[in-house]
């Protein structure tokens, strides 16, 4: 199971790890129950469903809103090859997306190719120089492959007064969600300190 799982609009596949001290133990059955993470309400149970399959579990048919506002948390219990059931895991949480999200926000980007001063170059292959003696060199460039490329943003949580941030006067904020998209590899922070504990984020996946 995983903290932090984000999907674009359709059924989640859910996937979890089976333990146990003993050797030999396999999964012979399943269950999984998803719920609006702030209310409670149940929005999905499988029931008891027979089956060895633990990774990309399939969904179907929960009424999962492909809303940023709304976050699910989901947990699973297995039963093992004597039909004994396991205790509930501890509770995992994702939230559904739809594929275009609102207009009003706006991506933090890096500069332009334009500004970034990478020279476009030339290949020649298989070309002699005629000269006998050519005098060359390279001319340095702050190109943005030899140093990291920071993104900051400043936003103004204060008490809202005059409803400021899409926030109603009086109204606090309790959750707030960053989306990050590049090539490579980040790190994210928040008022300088660093969120999660990865190294490398995103983490590889297949």
């Amino acid at each position: 199971m995983q903290e932090g799982l984000v999907v674009v609009e359709g059924s989640p596949r859910l996937g979890w790890v089976m333990e146990s001290p003993e050797n030999g133990t396999r999964q012979s059955a399943y269950e999984i129950d998803i719920r609006e993470a702030f209310t409670g309400r149940s929005v999905w149970n499988s029931g008891k469903v027979y089956s060895s399959q633990s990774q990309l579990v399939s969904t179907k048919g929960a009424d999962i809103r492909p809303d940023n506002s709304f976050n699910y948390s989901w947990r699973v219990r297995v039963w093992d090859e004597t039909d004994t059931p396991s205790e509930w895991s501890s509770e995992a949480k994702f939230r559904a997306v739809p594929e275009r999200l609102s207009s009003s926000g706006q991506w933090i980007g890096a500069i332009t190719r334009q500004n970034a001063h990478l020279p476009e170059g030339r290949k020649f292959h298989g070309g002699e120089l005629k000269k006998p003696e050519v005098k060359a060199a390279w001319e340095a460039v702050d190109t943005l492959a030899k140093k990291s490329i920071c993104l900051r943003r400043t936003f103004q949580v204060g008490d809202a007064k005059e409803g400021g941030a899409n926030r109603k006067p009086g109204k606090k904020i309790v959750e707030a969600t960053a989306y990050v998209c590049g090539l490579g590899f980040y790190e994210f922070s928040l008022n300088g300190k660093k969120v999660g504990n990865s190294e490398f984020a995103p983490l590889w996946s297949d």
